[in-house]
């Protein structure tokens, strides 16, 4: 778990196990391997906003989140947070599904406060994360 921590350190969330153990079996310099994961944080906030579906309530309102996270500078959220989908709008929550508890606990504590007052913001009485069913974590998770 060591080699996990210097990763969360530099590059400001933490890569899945078997990241790091394929960067060391490859031989990768901790130096490259955070340059690595900066560039593709980069990439992925140079993206834009995320898609959404937005056919539902809790699509559209989940849109809004995203996209007011992207257009006020919060763009190193988004890393984390587009990977959730919003499923539902269940007694004024927005319901959002997360591929795993691991992810859940890790966005909670990182991004929980803010997305709940922006759940606020958007007339909803806050947020509900759920760990989805027989999906599988993605792989910078």
């Amino acid at each position: 778990m060591a080699g996990l921590d210097w990763v969360q350190v530099d590059v400001g969330f933490p890569m899945s196990l078997p990241v790091v153990c394929a960067a060391r079996t490859l031989g990768m310099e901790r130096r490259a391997f955070v340059g690595a994961m900066v560039e593709l944080q980069i990439w992925a906030v140079q993206a834009g906003a995320p898609s959404v579906d937005v056919s539902t309530e809790a699509g559209r309102r989940w849109r809004e989140c995203l996209a007011w996270l992207h257009d006020h500078g919060k763009r190193y959220a988004l890393t984390w947070l587009a990977q959730a989908r919003a499923v539902d709008v269940e007694d004024g929550r927005l319901v959002l599904e997360v591929p795993d508890a691991h992810f859940r606990q890790w966005v909670q504590e990182h991004y929980g406060q803010m997305v709940e007052q922006l759940a606020r913001e958007l007339g909803l009485e806050g947020v509900c994360w759920r760990v989805a069913e027989g999906i599988r974590a993605p792989l910078l998770g």
